[in-house]
């Protein structure tokens, strides 16, 4: 079903036709009635003669009840625009016929009410007028008719103008996400709370849990209602009441939106291509105060506009709105901005990023062409930019980010992935190969810097540079893995894989000296303070870095050689025994009891010994590191 919404200046008879194509009064409060005016939203079904059928809103005319009518059009398929013959074009008319040119509502049909009190002269002097009106707008090709309410003349030809423009709506997206946006609530004697709303993508059904967004309250649907009529399933584009348990009608309000759990991200930060109205009174300044109307939504918020001070009217560019509630929106989604005092109608645009994690600098160039690829560009172009930030997303992320359907996503991402555009990363991430040859270009820039300012030493330790990129581990050791650029030392430290460390000449002597002294006597070295003292900080640190030299306590160390000899021959007694004292130890290695106790510490730390008491056992790295028998 499609949901159409009139639109026009007050008094200028939509409710009278409404009323007519219907057969229901949409005034349904009391002070409409005794006002004879419309303030809230009304709604109608309204039934084509080929047996298709529409959901009418009624919307407020007068310029107190603009918010109101922003609620009813949201998410409208297309707008009955109505133009009194007897008055024309007025302000409130051409306010609305704005509104729904922000709101992009392409397909619509104009509307010449109360002809019954003109001449055919006069209605052609107004089509005219109107059609001078719609020339630049999205329904400046919309087909006009001339009707009275009062007499029915012109219903028939209405009828069949809509019924020829519903057969050209295009189809709604297959497997959009579930998300009804609330215009009402109310409760019922024996049912509860209801909340209705234009049901924008996806389906609900009896018995579904879902989310009121973005407070995140939980509840479950105990009915469904479509124009009176009991359903267990509404459809997309449906308007649809939704009587709702464990929840109470307290917590809800207009502007929520009902979703599936875990569906949505509520934001605060959006940014937008913006464009302020031809005949707005005002530019949109920078850091100015508004008003949001996104849907069903009214929230205070403030422009940045990301270049210059203000937005001159009939101009365009990039802006972010900070909003002081978080609402619920995705890619794509159109909205309008009004000035909250005094209230007038500034201009809207679309959403770009409707999670905006950062306030973007101002005059960021590389920014700017980022949006204007996701502007100009397809869906692939969007899924691309998409995953081009400064940290890899999750597919779920990607579907509320974007706002494309699931099955169209999954097939730009693995197209996007067989290109070598798109790189899945620890599992269940994606990002841009832009963005990951970014990463690459860092951590060479980075790893060249330290290995310069630090010849001696073979690699960086990860968390350090874990932080320096300002990634997560996993992140990192993808990148190391999957770019034989890089090498995993041991102990968890990164190098640049054509590192080496090179000693000089004179270097390459001390260093010689200092493991002859080592290998003298391997089970009682000199402490590393003498090896130090003697032969060099320098070449102490590099020989340890190299690997030649093993530093298994502060102030014990081994020739590696000889330090893994010891541990073999530590392992091999152990498993014959099952069990080993230090003396033992001591023996064994032919050194004194602080060397044995250096090592069996060390071997602890490890995992291949383990202390019981006095003496030691198996480790629980023992079984792998068990020499063969």
């Amino acid at each position: 079903m499609r949901v159409v919404a009139t639109a026009g200046h007050v008094d200028h008879g939509k409710s009278s036709l409404v009323q007519r194509l219907t057969g229901t009064d949409p005034d349904r409060l009391a002070e409409e009635k005794a006002r004879g005016m419309t303030i809230d939203l009304g709604f109608a079904l309204w039934s084509l003669p080929d047996g298709e059928h529409i959901g009418l809103i009624d919307v407020p005319g007068h310029r107190d009840f603009i918010g109101n009518m922003l609620a009813g059009v949201g998410g409208i398929d297309a707008a009955l625009l109505i133009v009194a013959a007897d008055e024309g074009v007025m302000p409130q008319t051409a306010e609305h016929l704005a509104i729904l040119d922000l709101l992009g509502v392409e397909h619509g049909i104009v509307v010449i009410t109360k002809c019954d009190l003109v001449d055919d002269e006069m209605v052609a002097l107004v089509m005219s007028e109107v059609h001078d009106r719609l020339a630049g707008t999205a329904l400046k090709d919309a087909p006009m008719v001339a009707v009275s309410a009062r007499t029915g003349m012109g219903i028939d030809h209405l009828n069949q103008e809509m019924m020829t423009l519903v057969s050209r709506l295009p189809t709604d997206p297959a497997g959009a996400s579930v998300r009804l946006s609330v215009d009402r609530v109310f409760t019922l004697t024996g049912f509860g709370t209801v909340v209705t709303g234009t049901l924008l993508g996806g389906s609900l059904s009896v018995g579904d849990q879902v989310t009121v967004y973005p407070e995140g309250l939980s509840a479950r649907i105990r009915g469904l209602h479509h124009h009176g009529q009991p359903v267990q399933t509404a459809s997309p584009g449906q308007r649809t009441a939704v009587n709702l348990t464990g929840v109470e009608k307290a917590q809800l309000r207009r502007g929520q939106t009902i979703g599936m759990p875990n569906t949505f991200s509520p934001t605060t930060r959006l940014t937008a291509w913006l464009r302020c109205l031809p005949d707005a009174p005002f530019p949109i300044r920078h850091n100015a105060q508004v008003r949001l109307f996104h849907h069903a939504a009214d929230v205070l918020g403030r422009v940045r506009l990301v270049e210059g001070e203000r937005l001159e009217p009939d101009a365009e560019a990039w802006a972010q709105i900070e909003l002081e509630q978080p609402i619920v929106a995705t890619f794509g989604d159109r909205f309008v901005l009004r000035m909250p005092s005094p209230e007038y109608t500034l201009g809207g645009g679309i959403l770009y990023e409707a999670q905006s994690p950062r306030r973007i600098k101002r005059g960021d160039v590389s920014k700017l062409q980022q949006l204007d690829s996701l502007r100009t560009g397809s869906e692939n172009t969007r899924l691309i930019e998409g995953t081009n930030g400064t940290h890899p997303v999750t597919l779920e992320a990607l579907r509320k980010s974007l706002g494309i359907a699931p099955d169209k996503l999954n097939a730009e991402l693995d197209a996007a992935l067989s290109a070598g555009r798109v790189y899945q990363i620890a599992g269940d991430r994606f990002w841009s190969a832009n963005a990951v040859n970014q990463l690459v270009e860092r951590m060479v820039t980075l790893l060249t810097a330290f290995h310069q300012a630090n010849p001696l030493r073979a690699s960086i330790p990860r968390e350090e540079l874990r932080q320096a990129l300002g990634i997560d581990n996993a992140v990192l050791l993808w990148a190391v893995e999957h770019f034989d650029l890089f090498t995993l030392a041991p102990a968890q430290k990164i190098a640049l894989a054509s590192h080496t460390i090179q000693f000089s000449h004179e270097q390459q002597g001390r260093a010689d000296a200092l493991m002859a002294a080592l290998l003298e006597a391997p089970s009682t070295p000199p402490s590393p303070t003498e090896c130090a003292q003697r032969f060099g900080e320098d070449v102490l640190l590099g020989l340890t870095e190299r690997g030649e030299v093993t530093r298994i306590s502060p102030e014990v160390l081994f020739a590696t050689q000889a330090y893994e000899s010891f541990r073999a021959e530590v392992l091999r007694l152990l498993f014959a025994q099952g069990e080993l004292s230090t003396a033992t130890v001591r023996d064994l290695l032919g050194t004194s009891r602080k060397y044995a106790i250096a090592l069996l510490e060390h071997m602890d730390a490890i995992g291949l010994t383990r202390r019981a008491g006095d003496l030691r056992v198996a480790g629980h790295q023992a079984t792998q590191a068990a020499p063969p028998r």
